[in-house]
């Protein structure tokens, strides 16, 4: 009997020595999903300063093109700045039709 209990007590401690390793093994893998789910989440962070960096490049690139555009309308409003000139924006693209008022005579550009 004492040699059943001393091989039970045995095998006893081998299986809390195993489920021990188990359980260093499964605080293992949770430490490493949670360093991945950090990392990911780093990455998320970086993807979207990334995206607003872009969003602010595309801003200021809108903001040169219509201050150009700006520019040109100007350009070509400076032979009619002794008179009065109006100015219409159709939605269908950058046209533009001038109507000098004392004349009612139409100018495209």
């Amino acid at each position: 009997m004492s040699n059943d209990s001393l091989v039970l007590s045995n095998a006893l401690s081998v299986l809390s020595n195993d489920s021990f390793v188990l359980s260093n093994a499964l605080s293992v893998l949770s430490n490493d999903s949670f360093v991945l789910s950090n990392a990911l989440s780093v990455l998320s962070n970086n993807s979207f300063v990334l995206s607003n960096a872009l969003f602010v490049k595309t801003n200021a690139l809108s903001v040169r093109i219509n201050h150009s555009i700006r520019q040109d309308v100007i350009s070509c409003l400076k032979p009619f700045r002794k008179s009065t000139v109006l100015i219409c924006f159709f939605p269908s693209g950058w046209r533009e039709r001038m109507r000098r008022m004392p004349s009612q005579r139409a100018m495209s550009i």
